[in-house]
């Protein structure tokens, strides 16, 4: 079965969930859940089954009856499948050829799919990391428009385009930049000079940044953090390049006279 849960919920219910393990990486190694999964339901693209949400209304300490309420119904395990198929389905679990001709074509589909993206890699890598960031970008919650009309995806980024836009500098948002190993999409680029901000927490967010940042540093980039006060704990790692405070940030940017 699966559960189709009240708009919200949830995104809310993984929030509660991460919030409680202290990372992602935690909570996979609690519930068992995939790390794409989790992804997937933090971004309410999936309806969740109900064997998993049993699993993380507990880990939360969510009563059953508090649980129920956010439901908005429960779906059969096919219930995206037009009748034909439905039919179809039953027919080759009856005569058990189902399972295997599923693990045959599961099989094949993964192996043409990582073998494409392996390709894109290497012989195109811009137009593949552009395209795979403009299909992120059409799932990933921009909510918030700057003073300089574009969409942004937190409270944090906002204050700090505005802040940028305010001051006069031409700066990108997150454009494309090639590493020494990898191409990443930084938060903020004025220059040689990348800025991230990040509401995230946990410390696995500050070694995956502080990765980023040594390789882009090969590569002739310089690096400034801004984290919320309150979460500079997570940040410990990234101390170098971290900061909390905005009017520091102003003193770190190089200001046009």
């Amino acid at each position: 079965m699966f559960i189709k849960m009240r708009k919200g919920e949830l995104k809310k219910l993984i929030a509660a969930a991460l919030q409680k393990a202290g990372s992602e990486r935690k909570l996979i190694k609690t519930t068992g859940i995939p790390s794409i999964t989790i992804y997937y339901y933090k971004n309410e693209m999936y309806n969740i089954s109900e064997e998993r949400y049993s699993v993380l209304t507990h880990f939360i300490g969510t009563s059953d009856e508090a649980a129920n309420a956010k439901i908005k119904c429960k779906l059969p395990t096919n219930w995206g499948r037009v009748k034909g198929g439905k039919n179809c389905l039953a027919i080759k679990k009856m005569n058990g050829t189902w399972e295997a001709n599923f693990k045959k074509m599961m099989k094949g589909s993964s192996k043409n799919l990582k073998a494409w993206h392996k390709k894109m890699k290497k012989e195109h890598p811009v137009d593949y990391h552009l395209d795979q960031y403009r299909r992120f970008k059409k799932i990933g919650g921009y909510k918030y428009t700057t003073n300089r009309g574009e969409k942004v995806r937190n409270t944090l980024e906002k204050k700090v385009a505005d802040l940028l836009y305010r001051n006069g500098l031409d700066y990108e948002y997150e454009p494309l930049v090639k590493g020494t190993k990898n191409y990443y999409f930084p938060d903020f680029k004025i220059g040689t000079l990348i800025i991230e901000c990040t509401m995230w927490r946990g410390e696995e967010k500050a070694y995956k940044l502080l990765h980023k940042i040594q390789d882009l540093e090969k590569a002739g980039v310089e690096a400034i953090v801004i984290v919320p006060p309150e979460l500079r704990r997570f940040y410990k790692a990234l101390d170098t390049y971290l900061t909390t405070d905005f009017s520091e940030l102003e003193k770190r940017i190089k200001l046009p006279r």
